[in-house]
């Protein structure tokens, strides 16, 4: 089964965002400041659609990461099979 569990986006401000899944949690690690430590957001991927993550993704990153994160999600959790 292939599933993408790492993404990552560099803004022209120089905000970097990642997102990876591990250990059944999606993270989201966004660096405002490339000297100083991430914010960090984690959510359980049963969880996922209504937290922080997912609208932080969707806000900021965009719908067509978001929609690709929730495939991911909806696999490991055995919906996408």
């Amino acid at each position: 089964m292939d599933v993408m569990t790492n993404w990552s986006k560099t803004s022209i401000q120089n905000t970097k965002m990642e997102i990876s899944i591990a250990y059944n949690r999606v993270l989201l690690k966004e660096w405002w400041d490339p000297a100083r430590d991430p914010n960090l957001y984690a959510t359980s991927i049963d969880q996922f659609e209504n937290s922080e993550v997912a609208d932080k993704i969707r806000n900021q990153i965009g719908e067509p990461v978001y929609k690709q994160v929730l495939a991911s999600v909806n696999t490991l959790r055995g919906i996408g099979r």
